[in-house]
Protein backbone atom coordinates (compact mmCIF):
# COMPACT_ATOMS: atom_id res chain seq x y z
CA UNK A 1 0.00 0.00 0.00
CA UNK A 2 1.10 3.27 -1.04
CA UNK A 3 1.71 5.81 2.54
CA UNK A 4 -0.14 8.96 2.61
CA UNK A 5 1.22 11.98 1.30
CA UNK A 6 1.89 12.94 5.09
CA UNK A 7 4.16 16.16 3.96
CA UNK A 8 1.13 18.23 3.62
CA UNK A 9 1.49 20.59 6.49
CA UNK A 10 -0.75 20.67 9.40
CA UNK A 11 -1.83 17.02 8.50
CA UNK A 12 -1.13 16.22 11.98
CA UNK A 13 -3.19 19.11 13.52
CA UNK A 14 -6.03 18.74 10.98
CA UNK A 15 -6.12 15.03 12.21
CA UNK A 16 -5.87 15.87 15.93
CA UNK A 17 -8.26 18.62 16.09
CA UNK A 18 -10.64 16.01 14.13
CA UNK A 19 -10.50 13.16 15.85
CA UNK A 20 -11.12 15.49 19.03
CA UNK A 21 -14.29 17.38 18.00
CA UNK A 22 -15.98 13.79 16.70
CA UNK A 23 -14.91 12.65 19.72
CA UNK A 24 -16.46 15.31 21.42
CA UNK A 25 -19.49 14.72 19.43
CA UNK A 26 -20.00 11.47 20.34
CA UNK A 27 -19.33 12.06 24.47
CA UNK A 28 -22.44 14.90 23.99
CA UNK A 29 -24.53 12.08 22.09
CA UNK A 30 -23.65 9.84 24.63
CA UNK A 31 -25.11 11.69 27.64
CA UNK A 32 -21.41 12.22 28.87
CA UNK A 33 -21.27 8.93 30.06
CA UNK A 34 -17.92 7.86 31.68
CA UNK A 35 -17.25 5.06 29.23
CA UNK A 36 -17.72 7.66 26.12
CA UNK A 37 -14.16 9.49 26.93
CA UNK A 38 -13.73 11.78 24.82
CA UNK A 39 -9.56 11.55 25.17
CA UNK A 40 -9.88 7.38 24.54
CA UNK A 41 -12.15 8.31 21.31
CA UNK A 42 -9.80 10.21 20.34
CA UNK A 43 -7.12 8.51 20.51
CA UNK A 44 -8.70 5.70 18.92
CA UNK A 45 -9.56 7.56 16.10
CA UNK A 46 -6.21 8.70 15.49
CA UNK A 47 -4.91 5.48 15.61
CA UNK A 48 -7.06 4.33 13.24
CA UNK A 49 -6.38 6.99 10.95
CA UNK A 50 -2.62 6.66 11.36
CA UNK A 51 -3.19 2.71 10.47
CA UNK A 52 -5.38 3.48 7.53
CA UNK A 53 -3.67 5.79 5.82
CA UNK A 54 -0.20 4.05 6.78
CA UNK A 55 1.13 7.58 8.59
CA UNK A 56 4.54 7.36 10.25
CA UNK A 57 3.80 7.67 14.20
CA UNK A 58 7.09 9.95 13.69
CA UNK A 59 6.07 11.91 10.98
CA UNK A 60 2.23 12.41 12.43
CA UNK A 61 4.05 13.48 15.86
CA UNK A 62 6.71 16.15 14.35
CA UNK A 63 4.01 17.59 12.08
CA UNK A 64 1.58 17.44 15.68
CA UNK A 65 4.39 18.84 17.81
CA UNK A 66 2.60 22.51 17.90
CA UNK A 67 -0.30 20.98 19.92
CA UNK A 68 2.25 19.18 21.89
CA UNK A 69 3.16 22.94 23.20
CA UNK A 70 -0.18 23.50 24.13
CA UNK A 71 -0.01 20.78 27.08
CA UNK A 72 2.19 23.21 29.53
CA UNK A 73 -0.27 26.11 29.12
CA UNK A 74 -3.46 23.69 29.42
CA UNK A 75 -2.20 22.38 33.26
CA UNK A 76 -1.25 25.85 34.21
CA UNK A 77 -5.08 26.76 33.61
CA UNK A 78 -5.74 24.10 35.82
CA UNK A 79 -5.15 26.98 38.55
CA UNK A 80 -8.73 28.43 37.42
CA UNK A 81 -10.74 25.71 39.42
CA UNK A 82 -8.27 25.30 41.87
CA UNK A 83 -8.90 29.40 42.35
CA UNK A 84 -12.20 29.03 42.64
CA UNK A 85 -12.44 25.94 45.30
CA UNK A 86 -8.95 27.60 47.44
CA UNK A 87 -10.84 27.59 51.04
CA UNK A 88 -11.71 24.07 50.33
CA UNK A 89 -8.40 23.11 49.12
CA UNK A 90 -6.29 25.13 52.04
CA UNK A 91 -8.65 23.37 54.68
CA UNK A 92 -7.54 19.67 53.46
CA UNK A 93 -4.65 20.34 52.04
CA UNK A 94 -2.24 17.71 54.68
CA UNK A 95 -5.40 15.57 53.99
CA UNK A 96 -4.78 15.61 50.39
CA UNK A 97 -0.80 15.25 50.29
CA UNK A 98 -1.36 12.22 52.71
CA UNK A 99 -3.58 10.98 50.09
CA UNK A 100 -1.54 11.78 47.13
CA UNK A 101 1.66 10.15 49.13
CA UNK A 102 -0.75 6.89 49.87
CA UNK A 103 -1.76 6.80 46.58
CA UNK A 104 2.03 6.81 44.71
CA UNK A 105 3.30 4.60 47.57
CA UNK A 106 1.14 2.18 46.35
CA UNK A 107 0.64 2.49 42.59
CA UNK A 108 4.84 2.55 42.97
CA UNK A 109 4.63 -0.82 45.30
CA UNK A 110 2.34 -2.88 43.48
CA UNK A 111 4.11 -2.06 39.82
CA UNK A 112 7.54 -2.99 41.57
CA UNK A 113 6.08 -6.36 43.40
CA UNK A 114 4.38 -7.52 39.60
CA UNK A 115 7.63 -6.30 37.98
CA UNK A 116 9.85 -8.53 40.34
CA UNK A 117 6.97 -11.11 40.65
CA UNK A 118 7.32 -11.78 36.49
CA UNK A 119 11.15 -10.78 36.49
CA UNK A 120 11.20 -7.82 34.10
CA UNK A 121 13.63 -6.52 32.74
CA UNK A 122 14.72 -3.32 34.83
CA UNK A 123 14.37 -0.97 31.42
CA UNK A 124 10.49 -2.22 31.35
CA UNK A 125 10.46 -1.49 34.84
CA UNK A 126 11.87 2.12 34.49
CA UNK A 127 9.24 2.50 32.12
CA UNK A 128 6.44 1.13 34.39
CA UNK A 129 7.18 2.95 37.51
CA UNK A 130 5.80 6.47 36.66
CA UNK A 131 2.53 5.42 35.06
CA UNK A 132 0.45 7.34 36.99
CA UNK A 133 2.14 10.32 36.96
CA UNK A 134 1.24 12.89 33.66
CA UNK A 135 2.78 12.00 30.65
CA UNK A 136 5.48 14.77 30.79
CA UNK A 137 6.98 13.72 34.21
CA UNK A 138 6.58 9.97 33.31
CA UNK A 139 8.40 10.24 30.18
CA UNK A 140 10.85 12.18 31.75
CA UNK A 141 11.23 9.71 35.16
CA UNK A 142 11.47 6.94 32.95
CA UNK A 143 14.17 8.50 30.70
CA UNK A 144 16.18 9.17 33.84
CA UNK A 145 15.93 5.93 35.07
CA UNK A 146 16.93 3.97 31.77
CA UNK A 147 13.89 3.31 30.31
CA UNK A 148 11.57 4.53 27.32
CA UNK A 149 10.61 7.39 27.50
CA UNK A 150 8.06 6.30 24.50
CA UNK A 151 5.96 3.79 26.07
CA UNK A 152 6.41 5.03 29.57
CA UNK A 153 4.35 8.20 28.19
CA UNK A 154 1.80 5.51 26.04
CA UNK A 155 1.14 3.46 29.86
CA UNK A 156 0.54 6.71 30.82
CA UNK A 157 -1.91 8.04 28.30
CA UNK A 158 -3.57 4.61 28.82
CA UNK A 159 -3.60 4.84 32.72
CA UNK A 160 -5.21 8.54 32.46
CA UNK A 161 -8.23 7.04 29.79
CA UNK A 162 -8.43 4.30 32.01
CA UNK A 163 -9.20 5.61 35.37
CA UNK A 164 -11.01 8.18 33.67
CA UNK A 165 -13.53 5.78 32.21
CA UNK A 166 -13.67 3.56 35.81
CA UNK A 167 -12.57 5.86 38.70
CA UNK A 168 -15.98 7.18 39.43
CA UNK A 169 -18.01 4.11 38.90
CA UNK A 170 -15.71 1.89 40.78
CA UNK A 171 -15.45 4.25 43.84
CA UNK A 172 -19.23 4.45 43.65
CA UNK A 173 -19.78 0.86 44.39
CA UNK A 174 -17.48 1.67 47.20
CA UNK A 175 -19.88 4.35 48.22
CA UNK A 176 -17.50 6.83 47.82
CA UNK A 177 -19.01 9.68 46.18
CA UNK A 178 -18.06 13.10 47.62
CA UNK A 179 -16.99 15.36 44.86
CA UNK A 180 -13.83 16.31 46.80
CA UNK A 181 -12.55 12.66 47.77
CA UNK A 182 -13.36 11.30 43.97
CA UNK A 183 -11.66 13.65 42.51
CA UNK A 184 -8.66 13.19 44.66
CA UNK A 185 -8.41 9.86 43.99
CA UNK A 186 -8.74 9.86 40.45
CA UNK A 187 -6.19 12.90 39.89
CA UNK A 188 -3.83 10.40 42.00
CA UNK A 189 -3.62 7.66 40.26
CA UNK A 190 -5.10 8.50 36.62
CA UNK A 191 -3.13 12.40 35.88
CA UNK A 192 -4.83 15.09 33.85
CA UNK A 193 -7.20 12.71 31.72
CA UNK A 194 -9.09 11.84 34.86
CA UNK A 195 -8.76 15.44 36.35
CA UNK A 196 -10.40 16.54 32.86
CA UNK A 197 -13.40 14.16 33.53
CA UNK A 198 -13.88 15.42 36.90
CA UNK A 199 -13.76 18.64 35.79
CA UNK A 200 -16.74 17.98 33.49
CA UNK A 201 -18.74 16.53 36.52
CA UNK A 202 -17.89 18.58 39.40
CA UNK A 203 -16.46 22.12 40.04
CA UNK A 204 -14.73 20.20 43.66
CA UNK A 205 -14.00 17.45 41.77
CA UNK A 206 -12.21 18.56 38.89
CA UNK A 207 -10.05 20.91 42.12
CA UNK A 208 -9.33 18.53 44.20
CA UNK A 209 -8.51 16.36 41.23
CA UNK A 210 -6.46 19.11 39.81
CA UNK A 211 -4.74 19.58 42.92
CA UNK A 212 -3.82 15.87 43.62
CA UNK A 213 -2.26 15.10 39.86
CA UNK A 214 0.68 18.17 40.93
CA UNK A 215 0.95 16.56 44.19
CA UNK A 216 1.34 13.13 42.61
CA UNK A 217 3.51 13.96 40.04
CA UNK A 218 5.98 15.70 42.08
CA UNK A 219 5.99 12.44 44.82
CA UNK A 220 6.30 10.33 41.84
CA UNK A 221 8.87 11.84 40.18
CA UNK A 222 10.64 11.94 43.61
CA UNK A 223 9.80 7.97 44.75
CA UNK A 224 9.80 6.63 41.61
CA UNK A 225 13.91 6.51 41.70
CA UNK A 226 14.13 5.32 44.78
CA UNK A 227 11.74 2.10 43.82
CA UNK A 228 14.17 1.53 40.86
CA UNK A 229 16.77 1.22 43.05
CA UNK A 230 15.09 -1.54 44.91
CA UNK A 231 14.65 -3.51 41.83
CA UNK A 232 18.06 -3.38 40.65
Amino acid sequence: MMPFPVHVAGLGIALTLGAWLLAKAITRRAGMHPLANPSLIASLLVIAALVGLDIPYATYLSDAHAIQLLLAPAVVALAVPCWRQLAALRAFLPASIGAALAGVLTCLGVTLALSVAFGLPESLTASLLPHSATAGIALASAERMGGDAGLAACLAVITGCFGAVVAQGALALLRLRAPDAVGAAAGTVAHGIATARMLAWHPAAGAFAALAMVLAGILTALLAPLAMALAS
